[in-house]
């Protein structure tokens, strides 16, 4: 049961660790967008 209970927060973590990371590349991404939709209505 103590194994079940450790491994269940170990998987949370996990998920909350890829949750932060896919974040992160939603935010580089919409940043990059955003410098070139910038760049491209000044060109």
């Amino acid at each position: 049961m103590h194994h079940v209970i450790v491994l269940h927060i170990h998987v949370n973590a996990f998920y909350v660790e890829t949750f932060y990371v896919y974040l992160s590349i939603l935010v580089l991404v919409d940043a990059l967008l955003l410098m070139l939709g910038i760049q491209h209505i000044y060109i």
